[in-house]
């Protein structure tokens, strides 16, 4: 499986402590469709993430969870291109062994690792289908940058304090359709609330026509 470098910085939102589930790393697995998948989760939120190979037909049937860090050490600057900022990860089905290598040019870097022990949640079963779900395109930034200056407001670093509860709304109204509205108030007794205006496919090119993607069946 050809990983994007990037796709490892995942496991900033892996649960290192979780002794339920695998959460202390990324999973990675071949859907039923041939697209990879990558997943993380802490047990309260979750993330999956899937992009395109640089292969014309993916035949590895990968299963696994990369330890928390195996995956810092994967995003660090010493690995190089394999193709331009991917990583070829490969997995032993006997011995529970991964293999991650980086290749540009003559110089090859690869090394092996065991995989996390313990069995991954049932991701697709946490995701939602709605089916009449009303729906806001916002610029992930612009959402970012707005809730981590309320965290900063109200005296915590946002990697430090998980801050306060927010919540989110999306407008049905005709005047205020697709916009996404939120509140949030801390123990301390602070208060906000705030809107973001959605994008729109016409006029944004930041929103791919296809943004709203179902990942695909597991392997079976």
């Amino acid at each position: 499986m050809q990983v994007p470098k990037s796709v490892f910085h995942l496991y900033r939102l892996a649960n290192k402590e979780s002794t339920r589930y695998a959460l202390g790393g990324v999973h990675f697995e071949r859907g039923k469709d041939g697209n990879p998948y990558a997943v993380v989760s802490d047990g309260r939120s979750l993330l999956a993430v899937t992009w395109t190979e640089d292969v014309p037909v993916a035949t590895d049937h990968i299963d696994t969870v990369v330890p928390y860090d195996v995956c810092v050490d994967a995003t660090d600057d010493f690995y190089s291109s394999y193709p331009p900022g991917a990583i070829e990860l490969t997995q032993d089905g006997e011995n529970g062994k991964l293999g991650l290598q980086s290749q540009s040019g003559r110089v090859s870097i690869r090394f092996d690792t065991q995989q996390l022990e313990g069995r991954f949640p049932r991701w697709r079963d946490v995701i939602p289908c709605h089916t009449d779900a009303a729906i806001a395109y916002v610029d992930a930034k612009r959402l970012r940058d707005l809730l981590d200056t309320f965290i900063r407001i109200h005296g915590h670093e946002p990697d430090i304090s998980p801050g306060c509860c927010v919540t989110i709304k999306i407008s049905t109204d005709e005047k205020t359709r697709g916009v996404l509205t939120f509140s949030a108030q801390h123990t301390n007794g602070m208060k906000l609330t705030g809107a973001v205006h959605s994008c729109t496919h016409g006029n944004s090119p930041d929103v791919p026509r296809d943004c709203d993607w179902k990942p695909g069946a597991p392997a079976e």
